[in-house]
């Protein structure tokens, strides 16, 4: 007796003999044990995909549900947020030329998040020549700032002025 048909199900060779019988009693040209090994070995493997690839497929899903949560779903929210209230304000300057306080004030103005935004660019603009001014177009909360930012660059880069 080959070793491999200890592992052949006991139900198999019943419904071999039933099959032969419908086929009118014409023998298998395959060996009826290599059938029942071959089936034995397709029932492991589909045992083996339950017991380990549906579990992987879950945890598939579930990274992916975790990474639409935490990076894509902040993503699509930041994409289709309205662009910051704008505010264009003018501030004087006392100590400093303006052309000097709007570089120092540049690196401040925030780059849009959004490319809808891109109507929405944040700049600073020194006034013309014999003017001592500069004008900031950015959302509010840097407008708040602006005053605070100028009055800091004149008191370090402009020791000697003095304040009318």
């Amino acid at each position: 007796m080959p070793e491999h048909e200890l592992d052949t199900p006991a139900d198999m060779r019943p419904a071999l003999d039933r099959l032969r019988e419908e086929l009118d009693g014409e023998r298998s040209q395959v060996d009826p044990s290599s059938v029942a090994l071959t089936a034995v070995r397709k029932t492991a493997y589909r045992k083996a995909m339950v017991r380990y690839g549906i579990p992987g497929v879950a945890a598939a899903v579930s990274l992916f549900l975790f990474l639409a949560a935490t990076v894509i779903v902040p993503e699509v929210k930041r994409f289709i947020a309205p662009p910051p209230p704008v505010v264009v304000r003018t501030f004087d300057v006392h100590c400093l030329e303006p052309r000097q306080v709007a570089e120092l004030l540049r690196p401040y103005m925030p780059r849009p998040e959004n490319p809808r935004w891109q109507a929405e660019a944040f700049d600073v603009f020194a006034a013309p020549q014999g003017v001592n001014a500069v004008t900031v177009r950015a959302p509010v909360e840097l407008i708040r700032r602006v005053p605070s930012l100028i009055e800091d660059f004149e008191s370090r880069f402009g020791a000697s002025c003095k304040k009318p």
